[in-house]
């Protein structure tokens, strides 16, 4: 994708010649921001593609017309695009933060309508890693579901949430939760292990000990001297 940029005050534009998405100032001039290739493509409309490397900017360009569910408090980049899946449509919000544990703590806080935002409008969002995912539009739950686990973001863990959180547990009990007892309970048995073998050598080197001293001197092997006053 060929990208032509012109200087502006305090930030670059640049202009996709043949879909006019325009886009905000980027880490590298030439350079297509990382955030961007982690949207789908089905049923991508690159016309639609904006790119924010600021909440700041985001802030600054869309004004009071943003939605309720970006907090523009935080560091983060900010693209969305459209999509069209068969007879669903809607915009696709993609926030990628510095870390994975800033998105998550964006993403516990995320405040998601609880209803229909208006006529057949619902929003959706899922946490990959650094990556905070918001779908709005008129997407039935498994139609969102189906685009948003197509997000990728490899080397972190997928987090999935539309009142179909899922962790995973066994016996009900968080995974997490049961490999740490399980790490303590194998901690203390090589514990226990160790101090078996140490008093059993400690014994054992006792036990020679005294044999060797019999051996050399039979006669106090025999009686047990008690030194009275």
């Amino acid at each position: 994708m060929k990208l032509s940029f012109a200087i502006a005050s305090f930030f670059i534009l640049f202009v996709i010649p043949a879909a006019g998405g325009l886009f905000a100032e980027t880490p590298e001039v030439g350079n297509t921001p990382s955030l961007l290739k982690h949207f789908p493509q089905d049923g991508y409309d690159e016309t639609s593609l904006r790119y924010f490397p600021t909440a700041t900017d985001y802030e600054t360009l869309v004004g009071k017309s943003k939605p309720a569910y970006l907090d523009t408090e935080y560091d983060m980049e900010i693209a969305q695009a459209r999509y069209s899946l068969e007879d669903h449509s809607g915009i696709l919000f993609l926030l990628k933060f510095p870390t994975p544990e800033l998105a998550e703590d964006y993403y516990d806080n995320l405040a998601l309508p609880s209803a229909k935002v208006k006529d057949d409008i619902s929003v959706y969002a899922r946490n990959v890693g650094p990556l905070v995912a918001c779908l709005e539009g008129d997407f039935d739950p498994p139609a969102a579901d189906a685009l948003l686990k197509s997000i990728k973001f490899s080397g972190y863990s997928v987090r999935w949430d539309h009142d179909q959180r899922q962790a995973k547990a066994i016996w009900g009990i968080p995974v997490s939760i049961l490999g740490a007892v399980v790490n303590s309970l194998v901690f203390v048995m090589a514990l226990s292990l160790v101090s078996i073998l140490l008093g059993t050598a400690v014994g054992a080197g006792r036990f020679a000990l005294n044999e060797f001293r019999s051996r050399r001197k039979p006669e106090e092997s025999h009686f047990t001297r008690l030194r009275l006053r």
